[in-house]
Formats: structure tokens, sequence, C-alpha cells
């Protein structure tokens, strides 16, 4: 097995092994009526997908349309009841992935790498969620969550948000980090977007908080300058789902611009924040 045929196993969350005498591939899958419950991409044709070669040519197909899917409870009627699960028939798995012409099979017809930064995938990549208050998956690669560890639960809980500037650095607000004293006891997560479930094509990383600066103009009651960076323990690596975002220059300017805010927004209702990553269109 090639270095490339094995990143793309791991690329796409392969839990599946070939079928033989001594392995059972959905032992550890949890049974439906009719199949098992297994990720959306890996049921092809009403088959669950088991085979390595099938799951290389379903990620070759980068210029293929994502999978619809929604986040209204009412609109998934799978007896998985999981969020981008499905219930799979598993009589005759293993399907080939039927190529066509607009999808790229070798490594000349493959989209260039992306720049630098303010890349990511408006349509979806894999997933198009058919909600407009919801972003797409890899939609916003830039985005990263704050998490602190509940002392109760112990479980790391979400608090606020920030933004990916530089493979180390994320800008957040200050406001967020009044109660923080030290790095100690705060999380960093990149490349998350359902942060309840871990059903998500990519997995994401916790990163580990180094320094935390606040701008030393930041004004508590007036909210000026309310920015602050967190140096991370180490680098993040880009992938589909983590990228940088542009920072503007000077010269800049956005009056009478839209903009576009994203995250885990809290709701005031309910008083709990969202579990998929939202986006709303704002004025400057």
């Amino acid at each position: 097995m090639n270095l490339i045929t094995l990143g793309l196993l791991c690329l796409f969350g392969l839990t599946l092994a070939q079928n033989t005498d001594e392995d059972d591939p959905f032992e550890d899958l949890t049974k439906c009526p009719g199949g098992y419950c297994v990720d959306i991409h890996l049921c092809v044709n009403n088959s669950i997908v088991t085979d390595g070669e099938s799951i290389i040519e379903f990620g070759e197909r980068f210029g293929g349309e994502p999978i619809e899917v929604s986040v209204n409870k009412a609109e998934n009627e799978d007896e998985c009841e999981m969020f981008l699960k499905r219930c799979c028939p598993h009589e005759g798995s293993n399907p080939r992935i039927n190529s066509t012409s607009n999808n790229p099979q070798n490594e000349d017809d493959l989209p260039e790498p992306p720049p630098s930064c303010g890349r990511g995938h408006p349509n979806g990549y894999m997933y198009r969620v058919k909600d407009e208050s919801v972003a797409q998956y890899g939609e916003f690669p830039w985005m990263a969550g704050l998490f602190r560890r509940n002392s109760k639960t112990n479980e790391l809980e979400y608090f606020c948000g920030g933004s990916l500037i530089h493979k180390q650095v994320v800008l957040t607000a200050a406001h967020c980090l009044k109660n923080f004293t030290s790095p100690n006891g705060l999380t960093v997560r990149l490349g998350d977007w359902d942060i309840v479930n871990v059903n998500e094509p990519h997995k994401h990383n916790d990163f580990a908080v180094r320094k935390i600066i606040k701008h030393e103009e930041w004004h508590t009651r007036k909210y000026h300058n309310d920015l602050a960076l967190l140096i991370l323990d180490k680098p993040a690596t880009l992938a589909k789902n983590v990228n940088l975002l542009c920072l503007p220059t000077v010269d800049d300017s956005f009056d009478g611009e839209r903009c576009v805010a994203i995250g885990w927004g809290k709701d005031v209702k309910r008083g709990t924040y969202a579990e998929v990553l939202k986006k709303v269109e704002l004025p400057v």
C-alpha cells in the first residue's frame, strides 16, 4: 500500500476492513432495521462500502456534487437518529463507485492547492446542508472554538469562538478571556463543525494554549480594542477543514459592505449553544 492510499484511508475515517473468514467488518457498527448505521458517504448505491478501492475512488471525486443533508431533526427520519449517519443495508455490500467525466481520476486532473488563506468550501465539502442559517461543512475552515473543562463533569465545554490567522495563532475577542489570568484550562479546537457529534469526514484537533496576549488598550466596559491573540502550543496542519483567515490591510475599507458572522452562538430562549456551526449576514 503506497502512502497516498494510506492517507486517503485515514482521511475518510475508514473503519470497515475487508471481509474475511476471521474478521467481521460490521461487528463494531450499530445495528438498525435492515442494516447498520454508517457514515452517509459510506452508504453508496444503497450498500455499505467496505473495500479501500471504493473509498479511494470516492475520495478522488473532488469535482463531484456534495451529498445533501439537513440539520432539521424533523427531516431526518432515518432509523439511526444520528447526524451524518444512515441506516444502510449490508447485503451485497462493497459497491464500486462509477466514475464520471466530471470527476478527476489522476493527479493531473486534481484541483490546484488552495491559496494560503481565505479559501473555504461555500458549497460544502462532501456534504451540502439545506438550511440557510447553517454553515456548510468546510465553508469557514479558519473557525476556531474555545473550550474550557467543566470542573464537575470534567468535559470540555464551548464558550467562545475565534479565527486562525497563523498556523499557531488564533484571533479572538478579549472579553472571552476576561476570567483567564493564564492559559491553563483553555483548549482551542480547529476543524470542527458539529461540536456535539464526531461524524464529520475529517476529525477536529484540540490544542493547548501557550500564551494569551490581550490588547493593551482593551476597554472592559466599552469593548474598545476587544482583541486578543492565543498562541497555540504547536502549529496546526492545514487541511480541507482547517485553513487560515486572510487579514485586511490598513488601506482596506469595508464601509457599506456586508459581512458574515459565524459561530456556535447561544440560543437566548433555550440558553444552550448551537451544535452545528451557524452563519448570519450582517451590515458593516
